[in-house]
């Protein structure tokens, strides 16, 4: 948002910034909203407290309160258009009700799986790419699977007449069930109220912007038609400055990211475990962190599979100019993602410093990626196939090379602003 807000200023535009965020106090009130400038940029938060809020305003964002405040903002900034960056049923719907009322185009961006797939990965029963259509019983049996429900229980629940589920929930509410039964006994009418203002949501957007090809396919999927859709792939910042690279006669491998089930790290230590014996000169560098206290589990357990390997490097978090030049140092950068990224934007910063990379077959990933050409895909989650391009890699460093030669101009930030400066002007020129 930064970066796209700073081109869209040179553009002549004037980007207004609000996000909505929370916070927990138990004598503090339902909101609050704070407003400040960030690098020339406005801003203006609005924080809930969840401490004071229903179920029914955490959960779906109906807010009288969340309303007024919105609608007061809007007509102090009188913006032309409203771009949303984020969408799910937490406040957003509240602020395009407020947006249509205030006859207000919108324009959604579609970053992540995680804005309409209630498991984020895109996966049904975690295993085979989804559609991403919004479907009540499907989507709900693959949510308890995902949650380690056995698949014939996860069925039988999909199936509960709805009245049944209405009611549940609201006795679960009532009786003070154990946590974990109560977010399972209440899962058909919290996932049919998300499907449901999902829905909503989506028929009250204008216009979408998807980031990538899957994305495309999955608004289409949900009755959305293509006159309403525009594709525009992500751009980079700029890069600062890097030292030249290095020759070595080591293999320096790397994985940048997220510390996630999702980004596949632990696919990568497997395929590095099973390159033993003569695959001495060769390292990997792990950048990342932990983002929730559920990862910390995940983590921890790979830390301790991989610590008498002294080949493998954990390294923490980088950021800015540590960051390129990290990647700049490496010889290929590894993504084993194995759900459905819409870029990923490290694919492009690694590029842009002339580092090829190795990535799973999927998602964003193989849309950006053509074989051979600045990097190598692999089937996602297969260890064997991956640890086979880094032993032809290993044993052939022209490899290298010939992949770094191949890279493809990579997009920026300043052709996202242009290709937004485009669409801005074909929406503002509708509603004069």
């Amino acid at each position: 948002m930064h970066n796209l807000s700073q081109e869209l200023i040179r553009n002549g535009y004037q980007p207004f910034v609000s996000y909505i965020a929370e916070f927990y106090k138990r004598d503090g009130p339902k909101f609050r909203t704070r407003e400040y400038d960030f690098e020339g940029i406005p801003v203006y938060l609005i924080e809930r407290n969840l401490f004071n809020l229903k179920t029914q305003e955490i959960y779906f964002g109906t807010s009288k309160e969340l309303s007024f405040l919105f609608k007061d903002y809007l007509r102090r900034i009188q913006p032309d258009i409203i771009h949303f960056h984020h969408f799910s049923p937490i406040g957003v719907i509240t602020q395009l009700e407020v947006a249509k009322e205030l006859r207000l185009s919108t324009i959604l961006t579609y970053h992540t799986p995680m804005m309409t797939c209630s498991n984020s990965v895109m996966l049904f029963l975690g295993k085979s790419i989804c559609t991403g259509k919004l479907d009540f019983n499907r989507c709900l049996m693959c949510l308890q699977v995902f949650h380690g429900v056995p698949l014939i229980l996860a069925w039988t629940w999909a199936k509960l007449p709805k009245i049944l589920a209405k009611n549940l929930g609201k006795l679960v509410v009532k009786i003070g069930v154990g946590s974990r039964l109560a977010t399972w006994l209440q899962l058909p009418w919290i996932n049919r109220k998300r499907i449901e203002s999902w829905r909503l949501g989506l028929q009250m957007i204008d216009h979408f912007v998807v980031v990538c090809q899957w994305a495309y396919g999955l608004l289409l999927e949900n009755n959305i038609s293509r006159e309403k859709i525009s594709l525009c792939r992500q751009g980079i910042g700029q890069i600062p400055p890097v030292t030249q690279k290095q020759r070595n006669d080591t293999l320096r491998l790397g994985f940048l990211g997220r510390i996630h089930q999702t980004k596949g790290l632990h696919i990568l230590l497997q395929a590095f475990k099973s390159l033993s014996g003569h695959y001495k000169n060769i390292e990997l560098s792990i950048y990342g962190s932990v983002q929730k206290p559920s990862d910390e589990k995940y983590y921890y357990k790979l830390r301790r599979q991989s610590r008498k390997d002294k080949r493998i490097k954990w390294l923490g978090v980088l950021s800015g100019k540590d960051k390129f030049q990290a990647l700049n140092n490496l010889d290929i950068l590894i993504i084993p993602s194995y759900w459905l990224e819409t870029g990923p934007l490290v694919l492009l910063e690694a590029w842009a410093v002339e580092t090829p990379v190795i990535g799973s077959r999927l998602g964003g990933i193989s849309e950006l990626v053509t074989e051979g050409k600045g990097g190598l895909l692999f089937e996602a989650g297969n260890p064997r196939e991956l640890a086979r391009l880094i032993k032809k890699i290993y044993n052939d460093p022209q490899v290298i090379n010939r992949l770094r030669e191949s890279i493809p101009a990579v997009r920026t930030m300043k052709d996202v602003a242009s290709d937004m400066d485009n669409l801005y002007q074909r929406i503002y020129n509708k509603i004069r």
